[in-house]
């Protein structure tokens, strides 16, 4: 019976040896996993960083945009005005040179000082004088026709250099708008493709951290089931010893049993008894009295 419990202790030994040598391997694969999920969890949070960058650069080129499409639509609201002021303008051109003299400005101006002068210098009668101060005012009315469409041509030429200098403006800053829209662009589809790898990285991690925690119950398993294995070893080896205490004891007693008698036998003869067999004599009679 005995050496059917060492042999089972034997081979539970064997057992727990070899759920060691499982259990040796699970961590092995669950280091292996918990690395894995690591780096991945690494990339997705490098990832998430690249992005908040991209994201920086994009808003930053969307305020640019925005500011660009205000200066734009600032210059061609004003190139709109311009073009109305020039419109009337042009109009009011038309107008005057319908009123324009037949005579030359030269001419006209001649005219005036040839009358200004006979004025200041030639004796007039009352008539005579007013007769020559209303042609004055009709050639200086004339004349300032004259010089107003002068004014309104220079005016004309300086308001369709604005009017060029605003499309210019407007058309520049249509450009750089539509450079930094596509750039923008680029970037957020930068974006949306880390985006994407984030996704697939993640479903790695995921599945890295299932086969972790899978093969962390399976290591939990395996180190309970060591644990049951050296409970089961431990209660047999107290049984063996248990077993084998009371076999030592029972060969102590067949043992003393036999010294005993023979110490009787000797004292029955006169013989000396030894002192194992004086000491087992005096420890029984005193169990007897």
């Amino acid at each position: 019976m005995e050496k059917e419990k060492i042999k089972k202790i034997e081979k539970l030994k064997r057992k727990v040896s070899d759920l060691k040598e499982k259990r040796g391997k699970l961590k092995e694969e669950l280091r292996k996993w918990m690395e894995k999920r690591r780096k991945l969890n690494e990339q997705i949070r490098n990832l998430h960083f690249e992005i908040r960058k991209f994201k920086q650069k994009r808003d930053k080129l969307n305020e640019k945009v925005k500011e660009l499409k205000t200066l734009r639509e600032k210059a061609r609201k004003e190139s709109r005005e311009k073009i109305e002021e020039l419109k009337k303008l042009k109009n009011e051109l038309k107008t005057l040179i319908v009123k324009k003299p037949r005579e030359k400005p030269h001419i006209l101006r001649e005219k005036l000082e040839k009358l200004e002068w006979t004025i200041q210098t030639n004796p007039l009668s009352l008539k005579e004088e007013k007769e020559l101060v209303e042609q004055v005012k009709l050639l200086e009315s004339q004349l300032k026709i004259y010089k107003k469409i002068q004014q309104l041509k220079q005016k004309i030429l300086e308001v369709q250099t604005e009017i060029k200098a605003l499309k210019t403006m407007g058309d520049h800053y249509h450009e750089e708008l539509e450079k930094k829209a596509e750039e923008s662009w680029k970037i957020h589809k930068l974006m949306i493709e880390k985006i994407k790898e984030i996704e697939k990285i993640r479903g790695k991690a995921d599945e890295a951290q299932q086969n972790f925690l899978d093969f962390k119950e399976k290591l939990s398993a395996v180190k309970k089931e060591i644990a049951e294995v050296l409970e089961q070893i431990s209660l047999l080896r107290k049984e063996v010893l248990m077993k084998e205490e009371e076999e030592r004891k029972r060969k102590e007693e067949i043992l003393r049993e036999e010294i005993r008698k023979k110490a009787e036998e000797k004292l029955k003869h006169g013989k000396k008894v030894t002192w194992e067999e004086f000491k087992i004599l005096s420890e029984d009679e005193g169990k007897e009295d």
